[in-house]
């Protein structure tokens, strides 16, 4: 009899807690896609936390996969021929006290020469990406990823304690780092690379000819390649790989 209990007991606990998880799954918004038109752009910026996949190719477009309501407080305009994805700002104030779901944005453009990205999302390209001059900037905790770049200048710029990781080949890379932040362009073949860090920071590059760095505070500059050092001065430290 008093295994007869326990077992009934247990059965009940199990059933409420699969009515418990149940209900908490139906209460969770599905996600819907969206296409969204805009103008033509070359420059991506991301000003919130959403996950945003940019591929190199035409036509052009851009795609918003969210919750209903998500949807509705994400903007998607072009501005100078800058795609700008954030949430809506409501009397002038961000709705930073209002709690929102994942998002992804899916865009495909046809040339571009910088990416942005400003808070704690992610951005990442998919596949190659051919450029004459491109430029990377990070400001906050994201995170910026490129993957399989085709560049002749690359400029590369972290504020904060995000990542950019980029690989490749570029002609040259001019890296500036303040806060805490990473760059992380080992796999990115270039002939010249040079990397101004103010803070705790850290760029790790690959150079075939020269590379220059420019250190103040407890970063550190990692070179590989081969590269001669043409100059570097401050209290960081450059090691050669």
């Amino acid at each position: 009899m008093k295994n007869f209990r326990i077992a009934s007991q247990f059965a009940l606990l199990l059933l409420l807690a699969v009515g418990m998880m149940s209900s908490f799954t139906s209460r969770r918004p599905l996600a819907e896609r969206e296409t969204r038109v805009v103008g033509p752009f070359t420059e991506i910026s991301l000003g919130s936390s959403a996950h945003v996949v940019v591929k190199q190719g035409s036509p052009q477009s851009v795609v918003v996969e969210a919750s209903k309501e998500d949807l509705a407080d994400f903007e998607t305009d072009v501005q100078g021929g800058r795609l700008r994805l954030n949430f809506r700002n409501q009397e002038g104030r961000q709705f930073n006290n209002k709690k929102h779901g994942p998002v992804t944005v899916y865009v495909t453009a046809s040339a571009l020469t910088a990416l942005r990205v400003g808070g704690s999302g992610k951005l990442e390209v998919d596949g190659a990406l051919q450029a004459d001059a491109l430029a990377l900037n990070l400001s906050g905790s994201g995170d910026l990823v490129v993957p399989q770049l085709q560049a002749k200048q690359l400029e590369t710029g972290v504020s904060g304690s995000g990542n950019i990781t980029v690989g490749g080949t570029a002609t040259s890379n001019e890296i500036r780092i303040s806060g805490s932040g990473q760059v992380k362009a080992r796999e990115l073949k270039t002939e010249t690379s040079r990397a101004r860090i103010n803070g705790s920071g850290d760029a790790h590059v690959y150079a075939s000819r020269t590379a220059e760095g420019s250190l103040t505070g407890s970063g550190s500059l990692h070179v590989a390649g081969g590269a001669q050092l043409s100059s570097t001065h401050g209290s960081g430290r450059v090691v050669k790989e």
